[in-house]
């Protein structure tokens, strides 16, 4: 059982994935109001209980393909629900699929920046011979060959509060065929820490993660303006859905409005026949039913062009989709919704995704602003430094004497040593200062970054006004349209009434074809105006949701962001 159909509806729809359900009740009511309002509450009640609604879960992120439309197609027409028709929507249309890009973007933007902190290593691998000409009168050749082999390594960090910290080891072994060399071969080792520190400009975590914080605001910026393009297309949908539910509906009124007509000119037929009337009513008579076929022509091509209008909307594949009649399951009777517009307000500027959006532009201009002072600030850095070497080699003794060795041979290992206990070591700190007297640059983007804020507030405000206007607007719309329901109603059945009085009257010979044809028109009218009134009253409702910022949660539908895209995994 589900609120828009039987038991069979609903298995097929959980078969095709399409989890919807609306939070708020669809009620269909028959023609006795009390059984009608009876089963609303049935209905109402049930709704109430746990686990009722499946909620439409809507991902932010796309892979590119478009899930599979997922339609019920039944003795040569498409059945569609309203809830079938908003989940076809939020998974095939193409402007949403574009919004989904747009997501994933600004998902990734987020990790880019994130790369601002990225351990950075490096390395360089050297090897160099020279040859060069002998000068040295003491060796007895014609030229001088150096080896140099060398090896470094680093590691660089970006602090969160605008410094740095590094590593650094480097190593080298010289060889030379120059036998005076007092080492040869020679090696030696390095190694130093480093850290820099910004002290003023450029100090503290805005000032470092700027880029960060401003893509996490973009995103979140970008999520609300996706559910903005979701609220759009459901109300898209419902628009052309109840479109397509008034037009079959006028279709069906203009078909009675022929068969009553085609009814009166039977009867005009038999009565001229035995020379009741006068031939000039059969000609009337006739010039209606004309006029009443005119009418069926244009209500169905006002169903095709509706039936289009949502195929469209739902990216329905050309083909077969698009040659099948639609077939509205949804009942468009409801009963009334009490709607308060200073609730309505309230939860328009707490929840409307528009005013959400642009107070996350305020936040991130105002983020700039304080970062713009922050670049005004003078330019103060500490630095430090420690460090320490080894160094190595094979040490010849020109002048050896008694029990001395003629060379003292050590090795890169020794050279490691030293560095490792530290034998030769050494540190450093400073400070550099800078600041430009004048400064004009860093103020003026000062005061630009204040012009942006307060342009920001200045446009939040009248986002707030539009808002609270378009609720006054939607608030009124709801209550007419249920208004006019009422009277269109009244005016139907009082219509019906006087049919039936004036038909009566024409038996009897005390009335016209004419006459009659005036009040068939004034019924067919007075059931077009109740057809209205009803899809316009679902088409309000829809409009006052969206105003206030609830039309996801009303149709049940979840955004979700399924982690990182795969790309940053």
């Amino acid at each position: 059982m589900t609120r828009e159909g039987g038991a069979a509806t609903f298995a097929e729809t959980q078969a095709k994935g399409l989890k919807v359900m609306h939070r708020r009740s669809v009620y269909s009511l028959p023609p006795s109001r009390a059984l009608g309002w009876a089963a609303a509450l049935v209905v109402a009640f049930w709704g109430a209980l746990p686990g009722w609604a499946n909620p439409v879960e809507v991902s932010t992120y796309t892979d590119g393909s478009l899930k599979a439309a997922g339609l019920r197609v039944s003795e040569g027409a498409i059945r569609l629900t309203l809830d079938e028709a908003i989940s076809i929507a939020l998974s095939r249309n193409l402007g949403l699929v574009v919004e989904r890009y747009g997501q994933r973007q600004l998902g990734l933007g987020i990790d880019q920046e994130k790369g601002f902190y990225d351990l950075l290593l490096s390395s360089d691998l050297g090897y160099s011979e020279n040859s060069s000409l002998n000068s040295n009168r003491l060796v007895q050749a014609d030229s001088i060959t150096a080896k140099n082999t060398s090896l470094s390594l680093g590691l660089a960090q970006k602090t969160p509060w605008g410094g740095s910290a590094s590593f650094s080891f480097s190593s080298n072994r010289r060889e030379t065929s120059d036998p005076t060399a007092i080492q040869n071969p020679s090696y030696n080792a390095n190694a130093r820490l480093g850290i820099s520190q910004s002290l003023l400009k450029g100090f503290g975590r805005e000032a470092t993660d700027r880029g960060l914080l401003v893509a996490r605001l973009a995103d979140k910026s970008g999520r609300q303006g996706f559910e903005i393009a979701v609220a759009d297309l459901i109300q898209r949908v419902e628009d052309a859905y109840w479109e397509v539910v008034e037009a079959r509906n006028q279709l069906n009124v203009a078909q009675e409005g022929l068969a009553l007509a085609e009814e009166l000119h039977r009867r005009n037929k038999i009565q001229v026949e035995v020379g009741t009337s006068a031939p000039l009513e059969l000609i009337q008579s006739e010039a209606t039913v004309a006029s009443r076929q005119v009418d069926i022509i244009q209500a169905k091509t006002r169903v095709g062009n509706a039936n289009d209008s949502l195929r469209q909307l739902l990216n329905l594949e050309q083909g077969e989709a698009w040659d099948l009649d639609v077939i509205p399951e949804t009942d468009p009777a409801s009963p009334q919704i009490e709607v308060t517009l200073a609730e309505g307000i309230a939860a328009a500027i707490k929840t409307r995704p528009e005013i959400l959006r642009q107070n996350i532009e305020v936040d991130r201009l105002q983020l700039l602003a304080r970062i713009a002072r922050n670049q005004a600030l003078p330019t103060l850095d500490l630095t430090a430094g420690y460090g320490a070497s080894g160094l190595a080699g094979t040490i010849r003794n020109p002048n050896p004497g008694p029990g001395e060795p003629a060379e003292i041979k050590s090795d890169f290992s020794d050279a490691l040593k030293q560095l490792r206990d530290r034998d030769f070591d050494g540190w450093s700190v400073g400070l550099s200062f800078s600041y430009p007297l004048q400064n004009r640059s860093a103020r003026a983007a000062v005061a630009l970054a204040d012009i942006d804020v307060g342009r920001a507030k200045t446009q939040l405000a009248q986002l707030e006004q539009q808002v609270i206007t378009e609720v006054r607007t939607a608030v009124r719309q709801v209550q007419a349209a249920w208004q006019q329901i009422q009277s269109a109603g009244i005016s139907r059945r009082l219509q019906e009434k006087n049919l039936q009085a004036e038909q009566k009257r024409y038996e009897n010979g005390m009335s016209t074809s004419f006459q009659v044809t005036q009040i068939q028109d004034d019924l067919t009218l007075a059931k077009s105006q109740e057809v209205s009134a009803i899809a316009s009253y679902r088409r309000a409702l829809a409009g006052y949701y969206r105003s206030i910022g609830s039309l996801l949660r009303e149709t049940g539908v979840q955004l979700v962001q399924p982690g990182p895209p795969a790309a940053t995994k």
